[in-house]
This record gives structure tokens, C-alpha cells and sequence, in this order.
């Protein structure tokens, strides 16, 4: 018998010499985790489930432009007793990065962007990130990191912003000893502390979209965070790249081919590896489906399936989703598209798992789709209709002019806020406003 066991088994009938007593607080107690509902009123209106014929073709895509070991001695190795932690014991993995518990809607009209609390439905920030009053501001999109941070885009200053969702992470500028911030009381543009950077070296700045970034292992932070940011100007389509700590340009492409003069992309998205997904739209015929290399920055540019390509989003398998009248289910593998007609609208953003729904606004509400089959599970009426979000409470959000309705997925239960301001640019001009479709990207399928 090891010396080891003898030792212990005397131990426990008389004591085994001066070697310490058994370790009983050597692990941690186990932690549980859990996220709480929220109490939300009925609603009158009726479900409707099933109804679609499904899949109604599959195609592949037409590409019409690119770019680019233990040793051992024999002897017993030695014994050491501890009376704390376990030796050499592995650190504690981090948790998997979830969507933090707020909504960001811009207001479309001026640059004006608004954080709400998806639990309590109160708005807990309105910040302008443009000087007010000089007309239009045209705010466009909005993008929702990993740490909860908003970036919101404005076209006709040229501007991408950062705002910080925690204020223990803005700096006090001025040397007041507070925090200075838009948390009772919109402050006037150049005011707000925590309004990280302002990018306008860019004329005209559209869509945005976070990069997942990486997890520090040992402080679970998440790092090297980056916004994909598109524009147009001077007649040319550019992607920019920039660096999400301090707003500055680290990369911008300028894609060749595409056909329509007047129009810009209208919609993008990252996938797991931080590669991005856009929409390209303009009239019916001269809309495309663009992805760019996140390492290389290569691009191509793919004519997508007939009244699809009005937004874009990407789901926990993968799969690449552009949603409008249809939608159709692209796969980067195979370069398939699958399309259905759900009678949709704009805006679309998919649930995470691989049961999870696909929910599209449609002209009256949600409707939700199957992601495996495309029928439509569920329609579920909302006062007006328009972008389209997630929270990490799984409720479903349905945006349009001044109104932000929050919907129960199971029960069609409907809660609305009002106060937000009124705004005359369409919704569908929105993106991830949560996180969520970050938090739940795979690292494959």
C-alpha cells in the first residue's frame, strides 16, 4: 500500500504524526446564477401559430466581386498538506459574456441616443452626442459591446460616439470631483463625462457594429474591442475600422462594384471571428450582400435572394440572416441561401440557441420565424413596428416613432415606454441595441 493511503487510513483510527489535519475548506462553496423575470401586463390580442408554407427555395450565391507530457522516477512524489486553497489548483474559468440590462434607442432625428432599463422600463440616460439645434442630426445606428457600451453613429455631422454604460468608467474632466453625465438631465454636447470619444474624422458616417473583442481570463474583462463603421462619401462605399478604447481609424476599404450611385449599406453585423456582414440598400434590384475579412480585409460582394436584404444579422449557429418582404438564411460554408416569405418588413434579430426563433418586425408587429424550417411560429401585434432587439431576459423589442415596446416571445404580453423622442427617421436604421446578438455568437457550429 502507498505510503499516502497507509498515512491517511491511520490518520483516521489514531492520528498519522505531525502532518496536518484533513483539508475541509480547500474548495470554494458552489455558486448558483440566475437572472430575474419581470411582471409584465396582458394583452387581449391573439396568437397566431404556424401559417407559413416554410422554406420556399434554396439557392447558391452569385459572387460578383472579391479582393482580395509526465515524467516519472519510479518514486513516490512528495505529499504536501495545505489548509487553504488546493495547490496549483486551475484558475476559475469566466462566465460566458452576456447582453448587459439595457436598451439603447437613438432618436433619428437630432443626436440625440436614450439607454433604457429592459427590467424597469425606465429610460436611465438621454445623451446628446452633436450639437443640438443645427438641424437634422440623422442619427442612424446604434451598437451594444460585450462591457455594455454604447457606439451611435450620426450621418450628417459625421459622427461615431462612445458612451460609457458604467460610470465608474468615465473621467472626470473637469476636476469637480463627480461625474458629470446625462443620468437625470440631458447635458449639453462637450458636457457629458461619460461620452468616451467622438470620432468625426469622417464625413459621413452610417452603420456601426462592435467586434466581440477577447476575454481576459484572469479579470473576465473584455478587451481589444473594435466598432466596424461604414460610410459614403464623394461618390465612394468605405468600411472603417476603429479602435474601440479610443475612437481612432486603424483601417478603412473602399469597395469597388457596387451598383447604385445614391445608395450606402443600410445594415451590418459581425460574426464569431469579427468578420462583418452588411446590407447594401437602394432600389429594388441593386441591392447587395457584403462581407469583409476581419484579419485581412478582404471583401466580396454577393447579390442576396429577391426582397430580403433590408437588414442583416447573424445567429448563435452561424448562420447569416437578411430580412425584409423575406428572409433568407445564408450559410458561409456552403455559400447557400435558403428564403422564405414570412411577410416581414424590416428589422430582424434571432434568439440564441439552436431552438430560438428568428424575430422579424413585420407592417402590424413580431412575427417568429423557425430558424431551421423558415414557417412562422408566432405573430404577435405591437402598436407600431419597426428595429428590432433582444434582452437577457429573452423579451423581444419592437421600435418605432417615440415608442419602444417590450413583448414576451411566449405569451405576447406587451409593456411600452413613450417618453422617447419623437422621431421621423425609420427605425429599421438601428442595430444591436442590446448585445445580444454578440453574447450569443458560437465559436463554431
Amino acid at each position: 500500500m502507498p505510503w499516502v493511503c497507509r498515512c491517511w487510513i491511520l490518520a483516521l483510527l489514531a492520528g498519522c504524526g505531525d502532518v496536518g489535519q484533513p483539508i475541509t475548506d480547500a474548495l470554494p462553496p458552489a455558486s448558483s446564477d440566475g437572472s430575474a423575470g419581470h411582471a409584465s401586463s396582458g394583452s387581449d390580442d391573439t396568437t397566431s401559430l404556424g401559417g407559413s408554407t416554410g422554406i420556399d427555395s434554396t439557392s447558391g450565391a452569385e459572387t460578383i466581386g472579391t479582393t482580395g507530457g509526465n515524467s516519472s522516477d519510479g518514486e513516490d512524489p512528495p505529499v504536501f498538506f495545505d489548509q487553504g486553497t488546493v495547490p496549483d489548483a486551475p484558475p476559475i474559468p469566466c462566465s460566458a459574456p452576456e447582453a448587459q440590462g439595457s436598451i439603447w434607442v437613438h432618436s433619428g432625428t437630432n443626436p440625440v441616443v436614450s439607454r433604457i432599463d429592459t427590467q424597469s422600463l425606465t429610460e436611465t440616460g438621454r445623451f446628446a452626442f452633436a450639437p443640438l439645434g443645427g438641424g437634422p442630426g440623422l442619427t442612424t445606428h446604434v451598437s451594444v459591446n460585450l462591457s455594455g457600451d454604447a457606439v451611435v453613429s450620426e450621418q450628417a455631422y459625421g459622427r461615431v460616439s462612445k458612451i460609457y454604460a458604467d460610470v465608474t468608467d468615465c473621467v472626470d474632466s473637469n476636476g469637480n470631483g463627480v461625474i458629470d453625465t446625462s443620468t437625470s438631465g440631458m447635458l449639453t454636447f462637450g458636457t457629458d463625462e461619460c461620452i468616451a470619444w467622438t470620432n468625426d474624422d469622417y464625413p459621413r458616417y452610417h452603420t456601426v457594429a462592435w467586434t466581440r473583442g477577447k476575454q481576459d481570463p484572469e479579470t473576465c474583462e473584455q478587451q481589444d474591442e473594435l466598432v466596424w463603421s461604414t460610410g459614403k462619401w464623394n461618390g465612394g462605399d468605405h468600411v472603417l475600422l476603429l479602435d474601440g478604447e479610443t475612437g481612432v481609424e486603424l483601417d478603412l476599404v473602399t469597395l469597388q462594384g457596387l451598383p447604385d450611385p445614391s445608395s450606402l449599406i443600410i445594415g451590418s453585423a459581425v460574426d464569431v471571428d469579427d468578420n462583418l456582414w452588411a446590407v447594401y440598400g437602394g432600389i429594388i434590384g441593386t441591392r447587395r450582400f457584403i462581407r469583409v475579412d476581419a484579419e485581412t480585409l478582404d471583401y466580396q460582394i454577393i447579390i442576396p435572394p429577391a426582397d430580403t436584404a433590408r437588414s442583416v444579422t447573424v445567429d448563435s449557429e452561424g448562420y447569416v440572416w437578411l430580412c425584409g418582404g423575406a428572409v433568407a438564411r445564408f450559410d458561409p460554408a456552403t455559400e447557400l441561401f435558403q428564403t422564405a416569405n414570412v411577410g416581414g418588413w424590416r428589422s430582424c434579430m434571432a434568439e440564441g440557441g439552436q431552438d430560438g426563433l428568428l424575430w422579424v418586425s413585420s407592417p402590424t408587429g413580431l412575427i417568429g420565424v423557425d430558424r431551421h424550417t423558415l414557417t412562422v411560429e408566432a405573430t404577435w401585434p405591437t402598436p407600431t413596428s419597426g428595429g428590432v432587439a433582444i434582452d437577457r431576459d429573452g423579451d423581444v423589442w419592437n421600435l418605432e416613432d417615440g415608442s419602444a415596446h417590450r413583448v414576451d416571445p411566449i405569451t405576447g404580453d406587451t409593456d411600452t415606454y413613450s417618453e422617447l423622442p419623437s422621431r421621423t427617421l425609420s427605425p429599421w436604421y438601428d442595430g444591436d441595441m442590446t448585445g445580444h446578438a454578440l453574447a450569443v455568437l458560437q465559436s463554431s457550429r
